[in-house]
């Protein structure tokens, strides 16, 4: 009776060591894991179009970078789900005037991201997200 319970003790610990031993282990190969990363989009730089909603960005804010700033309108970058929103939420609204340059938020997002050009020409900027 002894031997029976030892043997199927050693059994069920080999079964969970060969387990363990063979179970795939996953590494990061970077500093975010994966789902993680960050997404980016670039805006289109004509005149015409208002506002517009990028579909990509819908849960955190990361940059955004205007390598354009000579054509730049007023930018407003708002979490908001629609343009017709009412609890829609201004992050940061660009003058005419701004630096073209990167600016960092990090922000989460809780309705989605909506781009609004005030009039004219656009800047090309590139919106990272994720």
């Amino acid at each position: 009776m002894n031997k029976k319970i030892v043997y199927i003790l050693v059994t069920i610990i080999l079964i969970i060591g060969i387990i363990y031993t063979f179970q795939k282990q996953t590494t990061n190969l970077g500093s975010v894991n994966q789902g993680g990363e960050y997404l980016s989009t670039t805006t289109i730089s004509k005149a015409g179009v208002t506002a517009y909603q990028v579909p990509e960005c819908s849960r955190t804010l990361g940059t955004v970078n205007i390598t354009s700033a000579t054509a730049l309108s007023a930018l407003t970058i708002k979490d908001a789900t629609s343009t017709t929103d009412l609890r829609a939420i201004t992050i940061a609204t660009f003058p005419s005037t701004a630096l073209g340059g990167e600016y960092t938020f990090d922000r989460q997002l809780t309705r989605g991201l909506q781009l609004t050009i005030a009039s004219g020409n656009g800047a090309s900027t590139t919106v990272t997200c994720r």
